[in-house]
């Protein structure tokens, strides 16, 4: 008799794909915010379309502010984040890539994805991931190579990871999109663009953002994330400072 083992590497695949394409967005129970926690009505106050899942293209991906909130907060505690400016810089990146937390990963680019969301790093890598949808994720929609190194900082994704790439190659679409479905979960969604912040950034950029200033903010996205600065994204920012009660 065969006995399931989310090690196994069948196991593993298969339940990241159920992940990926049955997963609901669920929210945790809400709790009064602890001094420095993000609110509900800041994330409303930075975006109104967070309030609601009005108009998702993708329903089942979305995830309204009141759903947002304890996962943002608890990404920014467990990688260590507590300056104001910083959160208000990486909320507003969520926002811009994930269309006010409307997707969960992208539809167009393998494996790409997760509340960093809409994500569109270095345009050229993206343009040569056209095979498979579903890589690219995260809230934050880093990339696949991304997606990859931060389900392998958790102990309980790490034998699944290695399960799915005993059977595929890390260029493969499958596997690729495999991957994808372990961290498309809001626990660790929501907190890809903390860790990514963390880990990828270097110390001036943190610097820079820290000083709240609009260059800083502007050097962290198009230097350390590498995405196009629209408007939207710009705007973000102050109207982000502002709800978090910093100039």
């Amino acid at each position: 008799m065969h006995v399931f083992s989310p090690c196994s590497s069948s196991s593993a695949v298969a339940a990241a794909m159920l992940l990926l394409l049955s997963s609901p967005v669920l929210a945790l129970p809400q709790q009064q915010p602890a001094n420095g926690e993000i609110t509900v009505d800041q994330l409303i106050q930075i975006s109104p379309d967070s309030a609601s899942c009005d108009g998702a293209k993708y329903p089942a991906e979305c995830a309204t502010a009141a759903q947002a909130v304890p996962f943002i907060n608890d990404g920014f505690a467990k990688y260590g984040i507590t300056s104001t400016a910083e959160k208000a810089a990486i909320i507003s990146l969520m926002m811009s890539e994930s269309g006010d937390f409307k997707s969960n990963f992208r539809h167009d680019v393998v494996g790409q994805g997760s509340k960093l969301f809409y994500l569109p790093l270095f345009s050229s890598v993206a343009a040569r991931s056209k095979s498979n949808p579903f890589s690219n994720t995260a809230r934050n929609m880093q990339m696949f190579k991304f997606n990859e190194e931060y389900a392998n900082t958790f102990p309980e994704l790490q034998c699944q990871v290695a399960g799915i790439l005993s059977n595929a190659p890390e260029s493969d679409p499958g596997a690729q999109t495999a991957i994808l479905g372990l961290v498309l979960p809001n626990k660790f969604s929501f907190g890809t663009a903390m860790w990514f912040y963390t880990n990828k950034c270097s110390p001036d950029i943190r610097s820079g953002v820290q000083t709240g200033s609009q260059e800083g903010f502007e050097n962290y996205l198009s230097i350390c994330v590498g995405t196009t600065l629209t408007d939207r994204v710009k705007g973000l920012f102050p109207t982000a400072k502002k709800a978090l009660g910093i100039a």
